[in-house]
Order: C-alpha cells, then sequence, then structure tokens
C-alpha cells in the first residue's frame, strides 16, 4: 500500500493507493501519519510539496521506518518534461498533468490548479509537457490589495458569493477586478491552448477550481487530480 501526501501552500492532502487506484483520501495534519501507516501497512510513501511542514512529515515518517520518493521530474513519468528549468518545476504542477493526460486518449490538455496560487499548465496531444501560467489565488489578490493600499478593505473569500464584473461598490469592484478578472485570464488561456484545430480537455482541480472556470464549458473537475498523478509511480 502507497501512502500518497501533497503538502501544498494551505492544506496537507493524502491518498491510499494500490498500484494506480486510490482507495480513500482525506485532508490531515501530520499527527495522521502514523494512524494511516500502522492501520492500512502502508510500506512506501509518494511526497509532493510545495508549502510548509515538509520537514515535520519526513521526520514522522522516517521514525515509522517507511521509505519515501519524492515525485519530481527525475520520476518515472507518463510524460516528457519540456521545460527550461525542469529544476524548479512545481511538483503539484507536474502530477495533476499526469493525472489529467492519463485520463485522455492521447489528446491534448489544460490542467488548472485553483489553490493559493492558480496554475494553468498544458499537455500537447503527444504526451509533452511544455508549461504554462502561476498568478496569485483569489485570495492572495484579496489580501494584497488592502495590504498595499491606504483604504481598501480586507474582504474574506467566500467562495459562495457571486461576482458581477460591473462592481457597483468597493466591495464588488475588488471582487470584479479579482474573481471576474481571473475566470477571464483563464478563459483566454484556454483559447490561446485551442489553437488551429487543437481543442484541449480542460481538466480543473483545487478548492477555487470550479468558480474560476465557471465561464468554461465542458471543463473536467477532479478533486484528486495531483494524487492520480502521483499514483503512477510504480512503485508498491
Amino acid at each position: 500500500m502507497k501512502l500518497l501526501i501533497d503538502i501544498g501552500n494551505t492544506n496537507i492532502k493524502w491518498g491510499l493507493c494500490q498500484g494506480k487506484e486510490i482507495l480513500s483520501h482525506g485532508e490531515a495534519t501530520n499527527k495522521i501519519w502514523k494512524s494511516l501507516v500502522q492501520t492500512h501497512g502502508v510500506t512506501h510513501a509518494v511526497i509532493t510539496h510545495s508549502g510548509k511542514g515538509v520537514a515535520a512529515t519526513l521526520q514522522e515518517l522516517k521514525n515509522l521506518g517507511i521509505p519515501v520518493t519524492e515525485f519530481n521530474t527525475t520520476s518515472p513519468l507518463p510524460l516528457t518534461v519540456d521545460y527550461a528549468t525542469p529544476e524548479t518545476l512545481g511538483p503539484d504542477r507536474l502530477a495533476a498533468a499526469c493525472g489529467a493526460w492519463l485520463q485522455t486518449n492521447h489528446e491534448a490538455c489544460v490542467i488548472i490548479d485553483g489553490g493559493t496560487c492558480v496554475t494553468i499548465d498544458y499537455v500537447d496531444a503527444i504526451g509533452f509537457y511544455r508549461g504554462g501560467a502561476i498568478l496569485p489565488g483569489i485570495d492572495m489578490q484579496l489580501k494584497a490589495l488592502h495590504q498595499n493600499t491606504a483604504r481598501l478593505p480586507l474582504i474574506p473569500w467566500e467562495r459562495s458569493i457571486e461576482s458581477d464584473p460591473l462592481g457597483r461598490t468597493t466591495h464588488e469592484s475588488m471582487l470584479a477586478g479579482t474573481v471576474c478578472a481571473m475566470q477571464f485570464a483563464i478563459k483566454e488561456f484556454v483559447q490561446y491552448y485551442s489553437r488551429g484545430n487543437i481543442v484541449p480537455k480542460v481538466f480543473v482541480t483545487g478548492g477555487d477550481g470550479p468558480i474560476i472556470t465557471s465561464h468554461i464549458s465542458n471543463t473536467i473537475f477532479d478533486p484528486l487530480l495531483v494524487l492520480k498523478g502521483m499514483a503512477t509511480l510504480p512503485i508498491e
């Protein structure tokens, strides 16, 4: 049994995997690893990390005697990485791309991950990861507007709030400049990647994913995209 651990900037997500099938998953703190390892007979862990808390997780797994493999561009991947600086490529971006590519029938795909940062990545029809874009997430943008101005308020990001491009209060205008602008930007990125006869499949993951892609039709929302990519490593 493999234990998959994705340490992000905000949350830590885990999955239990047999072969490439994810049997169970959830969000966690470092205190859960001992229980998962002992209860489910975990023999190996695969980890991605783009946030804090990595050292504590690695130490806990070491104390439990569990070998750890880091998912990165040197791993045996179903994709070919065509990126100028592969050593800087976020492993979560790469894992999500792998998870999406394996769900296509050798078709181009766009992967949108709406988390602390929003990432937009492109994989072509022959399985080459070509790169993409990184944008500040909605919550990060709202905090920056407040912290770097004298009068703009701090608006808590509530995913249930509808946004209108024509803001008629300062509050609404800030949401228009963040949520709506993000939606417009993502739509333009998808159109850019859809050049010529290419119509890529659009995969969406992350907590803010469904909202920031709500103006794009035929998206495939998969909250387990990163974990599915990590599960591709041939380790048992």
